[in-house]
């Protein structure tokens, strides 16, 4: 580890609680504009059209919450139009949750919003490449702490 002064240490974490409180304030807000829920704003916003689906369980995971959870959001998201289950091409035995065109399109104005929004896209794409780097290398990192390493 680089020696580092407290002052630099308390600057760096401050700088990434701002970051991050101005970014869920943003996102809180282009969500809010949808009419959904945070709850089903989170299930859409994971549910990329971008990516390959994932199990309804596996996306319970994603977010940290309970299937059944998931399950309710899924009920309330396709009442909506959002949203429809299938079965999952891998194993039909497991269900996936899949955006309807209606779901795409609200899915593509929330992205759209967040690019109008966010300071992240006033960097240029080079820089935003750079903290996308440099965020999934503290990522990385932070999985290879020892647990209780903060307590000892």
């Amino acid at each position: 580890m680089t020696a580092t002064t407290p002052e630099h240490v308390l600057s760096l974490l401050q700088q990434l609680c701002d970051v991050a409180d101005a970014q869920n304030e943003d996102i809180a807000d282009v969500l809010g504009e949808s009419g959904l829920t945070k709850p089903q704003a989170g299930v859409l916003w994971a549910l990329s059209p971008t990516t390959p689906p994932v199990s309804m369980r596996e996306l319970a995971r994603k977010l940290h919450c309970d299937p059944s959870n998931i399950t309710l959001l899924g009920d309330q998201l396709q009442a909506a139009g959002l949203v429809q289950r299938q079965p999952d091409p891998s194993d039909g035995r497991r269900r996936i949750l899949v955006l309807t065109e209606q779901g795409v399109a609200l899915w593509t104005r929330l992205l759209e919003r967040m690019q109008q929004r966010s300071a992240l896209f006033t960097l240029t794409s080079e820089e935003q490449n750079q903290l996308l780097d440099l965020l999934e290398k503290v990522e990385t990192n932070r999985a290879q702490i020892p647990t209780g390493f903060l307590t000892q």
